[in-house]
């Protein structure tokens, strides 16, 4: 979780309103954990509903930068977040990915994407088409 001195650097200047919701956010989700070759790879599992969104945060920021998508779909869907900082190789973000969907035990699934969480949507959907009942990309 982002302690204060983190809210402060990098949202010092969002409104009041914005930061107590992310606030909020963070002291209601819960940041899940596996093991992955080694390596602790972070992720979310939240939501309601029979359909599983798949999207992914890292590279560039954090779990965190993705609580507005989450809020916006969990009242409807089940929503999985990997961060996808950690890892080394394709073959690695393959093997991650699958490891949190089994444990998490999703089966067929929507693939969200923006930005580079976009292109590691479009990896995801080459691997497992068969698996995914559809795919939004975003300024990808």
């Amino acid at each position: 979780m982002l302690d204060n001195s983190s809210l402060k650097k990098y949202y010092g200047d969002v409104s009041q309103a914005e930061l107590k919701r992310l606030q909020d956010f963070l002291a209601t989700h819960r940041i899940k954990q596996i093991n992955v070759r080694g390596k602790s790879v972070r992720y979310y599992s939240c939501g309601e509903g029979e359909q599983t969104i798949l999207t992914f945060s890292g590279g560039h920021s954090g779990l965190e930068t993705v609580y507005e998508t989450i809020l916006g779909f969990e009242n409807g869907y089940r929503i999985v977040v990997v961060d996808i900082s950690l890892f080394d190789s394709l073959s690695e973000f393959r093997l991650g990915v699958d490891m949190v969907l089994e444990r998490e035990g999703v089966g067929r699934l929507f693939v969200i994407g923006q930005s580079l969480s976009g292109v590691y949507s479009q990896i995801y959907f080459k691997e497992n088409y068969d698996n995914v009942d559809a795919m939004v990309l975003i300024n990808t």
